[in-house]
């Protein structure tokens, strides 16, 4: 269980504190649906558990497992970079230090009961999904609260914890996807703003985590998800489990992304001896733009093999491999990032391919939005198959402080968006002058690039050093 969370503390530091569960799962996977034509989120019922906890839950009689999604968050004025890095590394530690496993951690102890668990870091607190048989759900939870409400972590094992931590999240922020979205924050973000990447990978000590874990239970609070054959008997259990949860904060929003062209808006980092130029371009999605009109944008341009990147970069040109445009979602805003690699000889023509596709957005046709709105909608229906993602989807929204209801409308807007609508939202969206370029290759490749193409940098820096632009 250690070596998956610590994957998942370095995965969160790796991608600037991306939310470890999407909502919305890649359309690339999937095959085009057929007559899926309204997608319905589970029916919940709202409760209040005895400390102020928020409880949705969803009855589905018949289930052999019962999901609870746990999101515990700080409001999110209270969040720094440097509580940030204590965040990424309790649900490891709670883990660790779970009381009297005889092997350590929580799944020795929950194993025998036929239940499981994962704990991951979220930007403002951390979330835990546990599934367990109905029968066994009471015994479960007693398990996972204990080690939640008083980690234990013995001190030689947290200080291998945290200098493991360490050691692979400052490898991971030198490799190339994790330079280049340092590169990509810094452009978008102030460098004060609550999940900002510190200069450096700070250490975290035992009597500060705890601090950290304090602060989370006195002043967080927290959305539980229940899923599955569930009755009176079983919020009971939850409610005997859970009674030091409090309400979830009132305002959980992250600040955006700067809405305003910005000033470096090409970004190269050298790397000596690399084989391929990776490249992404990055926007805000404006706050006048709904979830489904940059979703369908999104997935009309990048959504998988038959959106119009692939289309013209892999099947036509033979230039890329894959190339995908993906909605990134934050508690309170969202960026469209398109991302790929080509060989460094023709990165110019991958380029110039690319600016091409993103300035013929405004004319897509009425097929591939068809196209593009079924598989969405087939992909959202089939991840909600079942207690555990239901459950999941529903702990996404509690992440990014969204409500069930709300997302049930963008759902609906996105089965009746018209042509039209999605034209003049992707002219919207993909603004030339507010799209970010992060390009990584080679010296010589770069040098050929900016020769070749319309591309100007206004900043230049290497992997190892990072950001470093005005």
């Amino acid at each position: 269980m250690i070596p998956l969370l610590l994957a998942l503390v370095l995965a969160a530091a790796a991608a600037v504190a991306e939310p470890p569960v999407a909502l919305e799962p890649p359309a690339a996977t999937l095959p085009p649906a057929v007559g899926v034509e309204r997608v319905l989120l589970p029916e919940l019922q709202e409760h209040t558990l005895p400390g102020g906890a928020l409880l949705w839950e969803v009855p589905q009689p018949g289930g052999s497992l019962v999901a609870v999604e746990l999101l515990l968050t700080l409001p999110s004025a209270l969040v720094t970079p440097e509580l940030g890095q204590a965040l990424k590394l309790l649900p490891a530690v709670i883990d660790a230090g779970a009381h009297g496993a005889p092997r350590g951690g929580l799944d020795p102890q929950l194993e025998p009961l036929g239940a499981s668990v994962l704990l991951a870091p979220l930007h403002t607190g951390l979330r835990l999904r546990l599934l367990a048989p109905p029968d066994r759900l009471d015994q479960a939870l007693d398990i996972v609260a204990r080690a939640l409400a008083a980690p234990a972590c013995e001190p030689r094992a947290f200080q291998r914890l945290e200098a493991s931590s360490r050691r692979a999240q400052e490898r991971a922020r030198y490799s190339a996807s994790g330079a280049m979205a340092r590169v990509e924050f810094e452009a978008l973000y102030s460098s004060t703003h609550p999940i900002a990447p510190p200069p450096f990978v700070p250490r975290v000590d035992a009597a500060g985590l705890l601090v950290v874990h304090r602060l989370l239970l006195e002043q967080g609070g927290a959305v539980v998800v229940l899923v599955g054959p569930v009755d009176v008997q079983t919020r009971g259990s939850l409610e005997r489990a859970l009674p030091f949860l409090a309400a979830p904060p009132a305002e959980n929003t992250l600040p955006p992304a700067r809405q305003d062209p910005v000033r470096a808006p090409v970004r190269l980092l050298k790397d000596e001896g690399a084989r391929q130029v990776r490249l992404t371009v990055t926007w805000p999605v404006p706050g006048e733009l709904s979830w489904a009109e940059a979703q369908l944008v999104a997935d009309v341009l990048g959504g998988g093999a038959t959106a119009r990147l692939d289309r013209r970069l892999r099947e036509e040109l033979g230039l890329v491999y894959e190339a995908r445009a993906r909605l990134v979602r934050r508690p309170g805003h969202a960026l469209l990032r398109v991302s790929t690699r080509v060989d460094g000889r023709r990165a110019a023509e991958a380029v110039e391919a690319l600016q091409a596709e993103l300035a013929a957005m405004v004319s897509l046709d009425a097929a591939e939005l068809q196209r593009a709105r079924a598989t969405r909608l087939f992909a959202v229906a089939r991840r909600l198959d079942g207690a555990e993602g239901g459950a999941g989807m529903l702990g996404d929204l509690a992440a990014l402080g969204l409500s069930p209801a709300g997302q049930q409308r963008e759902l609906d807007a996105l089965a009746t968006f018209d042509l039209p609508a999605v034209q003049s939202a992707a002219a919207t969206l993909l603004d030339p002058a507010a799209a970010t370029w992060v390009i990584l290759g080679d010296p010589d490749d770069l040098a050929a690039l900016q020769r070749l193409s319309g591309l100007r940098p206004a900043c230049e820096t290497t992997r190892e050093l990072g950001p470093a632009c005005p």
